[in-house]
């Protein structure tokens, strides 16, 4: 997994965190909120089954642009979230803001709106509508 700034969104820089769980629902990978004003990566051999992300609670809002990819094949288009905000523009893992008071939502295309946390889990888009509200 890789992230960086969104640029062309307004105040990109914020506080962002993760958790990597493996299709078994075992946790992979975490990193805990920080600021975040650059980019990253993380090399997983595993299957990424869900991923988390989570801001802490903070207020300072983050524009991210997030992309899974194994042996060089991206697969963003395999995770969609299950508890993004009804004004998100897309449910697709890839752009992504993080904000613990959804201030500066972007009104764009492909932007998933995500308050504090959101999950995004492997599998097809109808099985993201019907399980919006299961409790990991």
């Amino acid at each position: 997994m890789s992230w960086t700034i969104d640029h062309n969104a307004p105040s990109p820089t914020g506080y962002f965190g993760f958790t990597l769980y493996g299709t078994d629902g075992n946790i992979l990978q975490q990193m805990d909120p920080y600021h975040e004003s650059g980019y990253g990566e993380i090399f997983i051999p595993e299957t990424i089954g869900r991923i988390k992300f989570d801001n802490g609670g903070s207020t300072d809002g983050i524009h991210l642009l997030i992309n899974i990819t194994k042996n060089g094949e991206n697969l963003n288009n395999l995770y969609y979230c299950i508890d993004c905000e009804t004004d998100s523009t897309s449910l697709e893992l890839g752009r992504l803001y993080l904000d613990g008071d959804m201030d500066v939502p972007i009104d764009s295309p492909n932007v998933s709106n995500c308050d504090r946390t959101c999950d995004f889990v492997a599998g097809k888009r109808n099985f993201a509508k019907y399980t919006k509200h299961i409790n990991y």
